[in-house]
């Protein structure tokens, strides 16, 4: 089966209801060079009620991975080991080191958090570049205004 879209300007289709496209109008809006090679499969019949479960289901997953990931970050830590040039995870709670990542970090990266120097850095750079930036525009404006 295919899929068939709503089309406002057929009044009848095979259904008589008039909410979809009739076959010519279909192959007209497929014919688009882009849509060429599409495939149409049938729209699911979802009600409501599941399709609300399944998108609540879907936010409870991120929210629960986010705090895995938060008591995760709470509980490893991870440091360089310079002669092998790979990272390490060290758990303190129980004393136990691993050169694998733990699983609950999947591609989350337990970074360090910045030092206070690397906020000021950071400060300052951002104030660098808004004065730049300021200049700038100032530079355009009296170049514009020199020529119109």
């Amino acid at each position: 089966k295919r899929a068939v879209f709503h089309c406002p300007k057929c009044t009848t289709t095979a259904t008589g209801t008039g909410d979809f496209l009739c076959d010519s109008c279909d192959l007209e809006v497929h014919r688009h060079v882009k849509r060429r090679n599409h495939i149409r499969t049938q729209i699911p019949d979802v009600t409501a009620r599941e399709a609300v479960h399944k998108i609540m289901g879907c936010f409870k997953y991120l929210l629960a991975r986010k705090v895995l990931v938060a008591k995760c970050r709470l509980e490893f830590q991870r440091f360089f080991d310079p002669p092998t040039k790979t990272y390490f995870y060290f758990r303190p709670s129980i004393q136990e080191t691993s050169w694998r990542k733990p699983l609950c970090l999947k591609e989350a990266e337990l970074c360090p958090y910045p030092s206070f120097d690397d906020y000021v850095f950071r400060i300052q750079g951002l104030a660098r570049h808004k004065a730049a930036r300021n200049y700038l525009i100032e530079l355009i404006r009296q170049t514009y205004d020199k020529i119109f």
